[in-house]
């Protein structure tokens, strides 16, 4: 009890008395001024946020309630522009009756032809990422024909003449020497005519002879028939082949037998691509065949598809 007295009669420390002994009245505490901005006050919250009062308090709520009434009607004046707008052109729907791949043909043609560049029909082979290229080019575009059942439907556009754009049928290592294509002869083009009311296709293949003296220039033609057994499938019967001119027999006799089997097209042939402009087709040895119509549109004649014949 003496504690308890003694320590309620004990003057007030000198840090809380004034001259006269009484208390002080506490200080409010000093503001210090700060930079932070009315967004950054709202980017970081009223807990971190230095307190503010009276007029100070009133304009940051009044500064910074216009601002997000601006950014927000500019989002909304973006989205509606956005909606309003007309779908590009990639995106556009497919019109009645027409399949939607058919707006991905020029594209995958385009990709098909790019893959083929450089390549010289690849009769004497190609580095193997670029037959991978040209095998999965073609692919893609046989997954988009228009036409599946080419045989039993449109025989008109199978029928007409074609130029090769590329096979897998290679002449390379002894069987190029062996036909002089290493030195004096060169390959010209290859074409092929169908004539479905005979059932026929009738394959050529050009070929130019230079360093023997005067220039010669001449073809291989292979003549095949075909029948369908199926609607992208014909059976295909070697019919005969010749040499013009006979300078030109004459040169290869030795090594004619050579040379037909390369282009025999005796087996069997799957179309698997064909419209107005391109044709694909493989065969039963697995090689692939890409012709280009040669000028005009299909024509109106219905009977049957050619044999590649490795031309």
């Amino acid at each position: 009890m003496h504690a308890l007295a003694s320590t309620r009669a004990m003057p007030a420390p000198a840090s809380q008395a004034g001259f006269s002994g009484r208390l002080a009245p506490a200080r409010p505490p000093t503001l210090t001024p700060t930079t932070t901005t009315p967004a950054a006050l709202v980017a970081t919250g009223a807990a971190t946020a230095p307190p503010l009062h009276g007029r100070r308090r009133r304009a940051l709520y009044c500064t910074a309630a216009p601002i997000d009434q601006a950014a927000t009607a500019a989002a909304a004046a973006q989205a509606a522009a956005a909606s309003a707008a007309p779908p590009p052109p990639a995106a556009a729907a497919a019109q009645p009756g027409q399949p939607p791949s058919a707006l991905l043909l020029p594209q995958l043609k385009a990709e098909l032809r790019d893959a083929l560049a450089g390549l010289d029909r690849g009769i004497f082979g190609a580095p193997a990422p670029c037959r991978e290229r040209a095998d999965l080019a073609a692919r893609a575009l046989e997954a988009a024909n228009p036409t599946p059942a080419p045989l039993t439907e449109r025989m008109d556009l199978v029928a007409g003449e074609w130029r090769l754009l590329y096979t897998t049928v290679t002449i390379a290592g002894v069987r190029k020497t062996k036909l002089g294509l290493r030195e004096f002869v060169r390959l010209g083009a290859f074409a092929q005519r169908i004539d479905p009311s005979t059932r026929e296709a009738v394959n050529e293949i050009g070929f130019g002879v230079s360093g023997l003296g005067a220039a010669l220039s001449g073809a291989l033609t292979v003549r095949a028939t075909y029948e369908v057994v199926s609607p992208t499938r014909v059976a295909i019967a070697f019919a005969g082949a010749s040499l013009a001119p006979s300078a030109l027999e004459a040169l290869f006799r030795a090594n004619y037998d050579l040379l037909l089997s390369i282009f025999n097209p005796q087996g069997w042939l799957d179309v698997t691509y064909v419209d107005e402009e391109l044709r694909i087709g493989r065969d039963d040895k697995g090689h692939l065949f890409v012709l280009e119509r040669c000028g005009g549109s299909a024509g109106s004649d219905r009977g049957g598809p050619a044999a590649e014949g490795g031309a």
